[in-house]
């Protein structure tokens, strides 16, 4: 009987795709095979690259992932050697994701690389602010370079075409620090669409107080030319939020209309004694600067950094003028709220709360898809006493059940990620079992007695007494050797109230915010939530594993549950927990 068979290379590309994602580093050595192969595999490997201190860490298990090829930082200068403008027409995006000493610019030879490809659209994404503040961003070498030598199509070609432009014609975004830096881009670049500006405080905020504009005149026809055609617009700190309101105010009257905004400020009173600058943020007159019906992705950083309380509650008011201004359908799908630098001042944090409990008008929003919430990424969960001394004095807390009241209103919404979620959300519920109150360690750790979850909390009484007895250094590397003596024994409960306990819990629980380890990378400087797409990630050991199924079987997985009921939610990310 006759059987058909079929090669390789007779698979659908969407089966190969799955194949190569399975292969992981070993896709390199399928490329070699056939030049079809090869075009297949480096569309994968070369299509978003992430570059990555490679210290103290371990990535071996993250240089190819289904999306991103991982370049530690030592093998920087091999790969940018070895890149040619073949594999570089590959590329649709680089994020340079480490953080170096500031002492020479590691990134020049990729720079050059890029530069001299003539490749098509690329974006490049530098996260190493120390990098950025003693060297030039890749905009501005491409600025300053201008007489370019562009390699030949082929890589054996040895044909070089010598010519002067003012940016590379595939450079998608544009990074710069000071507006007037637009008067060295050409603004006959099509394929530009996004700008990132950072700019540092304390001179802006002078120079906007001596009534000084810009400076150059090219920098304001530069303006009138590039800004309406951008996309994309992340204005990374309160002084670049403050110059683009002051600058573009004076210079044109139609409103933006972008896909992407991020805004960052922070409401505080300047005084340079011959004037005085407030900064509140203002929708009424953002409004009149960007068509905030049309925005598809919206990040605010913002908080009231105000000396005295805020009488004019600013944030709140923000999103009142908002809702009141709104008289079209928003075509909103993501909503990033973020405490910008996480201050938890009292009255910035009043109304932080306020907003989310009580006045985000998430109704508003038909079409939004993903909300994210960041209130402090830098806070640890409380101690035991203290939660309840909180309820004592009636502190304002985040309320999980009023935001799962308020995300009914949206019909759309299927995803939302809290990163601080445990220490900011779960501490202070209510927690009750067979209607008796309980305190969140027992909740979260103890509530399981299945006996799964019985040696998961041996696992976390050993790690927890390991480390207290290594001055809570969180090194585990010798534990079953120290501690195999201390297999045995009843954990159908550890203790809440052991300060050991405590810290690792707070240990662990900061150790699944790894998953947001790239995403969060200077997110008050020169990052923003709106860039991510899928970020590498290695994933936890499997002993933290465990630990978590103990607290998804204790807890969690009926809470998230609950929570989904009634709403569109299929994806939460608690912590860096994923559920769904």
């Amino acid at each position: 009987m006759m059987t058909s068979t079929c090669t390789l290379l007779e698979f659908p590309f969407h089966i190969l795709d799955e194949i190569i994602d399975l292969l992981g580093k070993d896709a390199a050595q399928l490329s070699q095979t056939s030049s079809i192969f090869n075009h297949i595999v480096n569309q994968k490997l070369y299509r978003e690259i992430f570059i990555v201190d490679g210290k103290g860490k371990n990535y071996k298990n993250l240089l190819h992932s289904s999306r991103n090829t991982i370049v530690p930082l030592d093998r920087l200068a091999k790969f940018s050697e070895n890149l040619t403008p073949r594999n570089i027409r590959y590329m649709k995006r680089i994020v340079l994701a480490s953080q170096s000493d500031g002492t020479e610019n590691i990134y020049y030879p990729l720079y050059c690389k890029l530069r001299t490809s003539n490749s098509g659209s690329i974006q490049v994404d530098n996260l190493d602010i120390n990098n950025l503040r003693c060297f030039n961003s890749i905009t501005q070498y491409n600025r300053i370079n201008k007489n370019v030598a562009f390699e030949g199509e082929e890589e054996d070609s040895n044909d070089m075409d010598i010519c002067q432009m003012d940016a590379p014609s595939g450079l998608q975004n544009w990074t710069i620090f000071d507006f007037n830096e637009l008067n060295g881009i050409s603004n006959e670049n099509p394929s530009v669409d996004e700008l990132s500006v950072y700019i540092e405080n304390g001179s802006s905020y002078a120079n906007m107080a001596s009534n000084s504009k810009l400076s150059d005149m090219s920098s304001v026809v530069n303006i009138k030319h590039i800004l309406p055609n951008l996309k994309n617009l992340y204005l990374n700190s309160p002084a670049s939020t403050l110059t683009f309101c002051y600058n573009y105010f004076n210079y044109v009257n139609t409103p933006l209309s972008l896909e992407k905004l991020s805004l960052t400020n922070s409401h505080s009173f300047k005084n340079f004694g011959f004037k005085s600058i407030n900064t509140k943020l203002s929708y009424k007159k953002l409004s009149k600067l960007i068509d905030f019906s049309n925005l598809k992705e919206l990040e605010l950083k913002i908080n009231c950094d105000f000396h005295n309380r805020c009488e004019e509650s600013c944030i709140l008011e923000f999103f009142r003028q908002w809702k009141d201004d709104a008289k079209t359908e928003m075509k909103l799908e993501k909503l990033v709220l973020i405490n910008f630098k996480s201050n938890s001042s009292e009255g910035n944090l009043g109304q932080i709360t306020a907003l989310i409990n009580d006045y985000l008008p998430l109704g508003m929003f038909p079409n939004l898809k993903e909300l994210y919430i960041q209130v402090d990424d830098f806070k640890n969960m409380q101690k035991i006493s203290n939660v309840q001394s909180q309820r004592d004095a009636f502190t304002p807390v985040l309320d999980f059940v009023k935001l799962h009241h308020n995300i009914k209103n949206c019909p759309n919404l299927t995803k939302i990620t809290l990163p601080d979620f445990f220490s900011m959300w779960f501490v202070p519920m209510d927690h009750e079992r067979k209607g008796k109150r309980i305190n969140y360690f027992d909740n979260l750790v103890n509530g399981c007695k299945c006996s799964t979850c019985e040696e998961s909390r041996g696992l976390f009484a050993r790690y927890a007494k390991y480390d207290s007895l290594h001055g809570y250094s969180h090194r585990f590397r010798h534990l079953e050797e120290e501690m195999k003596l201390d297999i045995e024994g009843d954990y159908t409960t550890v203790d809440p109230y052991s300060i050991a306990n405590f810290k690792f819990l707070n240990y662990l629980t900061n150790t699944f915010k790894d998953y947001f380890e790239f995403s969060h990378k200077n997110l008050f400087t020169v990052n923003s939530i709106l860039k991510r797409s899928e970020v590498p990630y290695e994933g936890l050991p499997t002993d933290y594993k465990k630990m978590i199924q103990m607290m998804e079987h204790s807890c969690l997985n009926d809470m998230t549950k609950g929570f989904c009921e009634e709403t569109s939610i299929k994806e939460l990310c608690l912590g860096g927990i994923n559920f769904g």
